[in-house]
């Protein structure tokens, strides 16, 4: 009969695989927007890089408007994995006013971006997410075949 310990441990693995499969999703579709996404002209609204109370500078702050299909879309993605890092050369590169070409997924024009492709830094973190779903899923998958033989009275 499995312990309690053993379910906790495999709940637990499963649980924390939902991040990683997260971040490789926003792998696939980073890698995938350069040949699927369309192209459309679009505004920035607002970008600025706020600071904390020590004056440290924080996440950039970015919004732009584009138009698919006569609907109006708001985005605020400099590229996939960007998380609106604190680089402030992206603050030079698409300042506030300005005409900027937004990237719209065509199935999900909500879903939308500055730059297409994958980023050095979102390569290294998928292969370390890679990396850790299959670690976690062996880890999950010997754990489970050892509750099995254990009912199995083997």
């Amino acid at each position: 009969m499995p312990t309690y310990n053993q379910a906790a441990v495999a709940i637990a693995t499963l649980a924390a695989s939902v991040p990683i499969l997260m971040w490789l999703r926003t792998l696939y579709i980073a890698s995938s927007s350069r040949s699927r996404f369309r192209a459309s002209r679009g505004r920035v609204l607002e970008h600025y890089q706020p600071r904390n109370e020590d004056g440290e500078p924080i996440q950039i702050r970015l919004k732009y408007e584009y138009t698919v299909d006569d609907r109006v879309f708001q985005g605020g993605r400099h590229f996939f994995g960007s998380l609106n890092s604190t680089d402030a050369a992206l603050l030079e590169k698409y300042p506030a006013g300005s005409e900027v070409i937004v990237y719209y997924d065509p199935g999900k024009p909500r879903r939308s971006t500055l730059e297409t492709g994958v980023t050095s830094g979102l390569a290294f973190w998928g292969r370390v997410a890679l990396v850790a779903a299959v670690m976690i899923w062996i880890a999950t998958w010997l754990l489970a075949w050892g509750v099995w033989a254990s009912i199995q009275g083997g």
